[in-house]
């Protein structure tokens, strides 16, 4: 499982980037996949690690997730954007033949990704 938090544009255009080998940005180990990392963008995998459990991730409503363990608002002051930072979750479902899934939620949205 990976998640990046920020600026669904800059996300969408990240993942585009290594559409041809989407199973590396599952991995959250993959040191290349993070060095490219957009600026208005975090990596937020290892928080989502800790919020996980033997049913999966959830993440109640809240209005931000910038005040997450782990998280914070990579949009910088001065840029003038109509989009609040997203949350995207890269993850692998072994019960679906290891296909890998993408989820966009909105930073007040409920999270709820269960294996």
């Amino acid at each position: 499982m990976r998640g990046l938090y920020g600026l669904k544009s800059e996300i969408l255009k990240y993942i585009a980037r290594y559409e041809a080998n989407i199973d590396d940005i599952a991995r959250p180990l993959d040191c290349s996949v993070t060095v490219d990392m957009p600026y208005a963008v975090c990596d937020v995998t290892i928080s989502l690690r800790f919020m996980q459990d033997e049913n999966g991730l959830v993440i109640e409503n809240m209005n931000t997730k910038e005040n997450l363990i782990g998280f914070f608002n990579p949009i910088p002051p001065f840029k003038l954007e109509h989009d609040y930072p997203v949350l995207c979750v890269i993850y692998m479902k072994t019960s679906v033949n290891d296909e890998v899934h993408i989820q966009y939620f909105n930073d007040s949205e409920e999270v709820r990704i269960i294996s």
